[in-house]
């Protein structure tokens, strides 16, 4: 939902091209977290072909800034993949 965390980080792979099966996602909150976590477990993505499924645990990584460090391009990569402020499920 709109205001419910500021930075989602997913990993790609950059030869693929495919994600690399999880991200971060920085929450404002405890009680944002808890909500988040009921409604991403166990969701299945409808558009892909995929029969996998989410699970959501907590992060070694926490807070915004260090989710930005961890973002930084490494050479070749082509840069990192991040969208942030937007906190909108479709």
């Amino acid at each position: 939902a709109r205001g419910t965390f500021d930075i989602v980080h997913m990993p790609i792979d950059f030869k693929s091209g495919h994600n690399r099966g999880y991200a971060f996602v920085n929450f404002y909150n405890n009680e944002l977290f808890l909500k988040g976590l009921a409604e991403l477990k166990g969701l299945r993505f409808a558009t892909m072909s995929s029969q996998k499924v989410t699970d959501v645990s907590v992060a070694h990584v926490q807070g915004k800034r260090a989710i930005e460090q961890i973002q930084q391009p490494r050479p070749g990569s082509g840069g990192p993949k991040t969208s942030q402020g937007r906190g909108k499920r479709k």
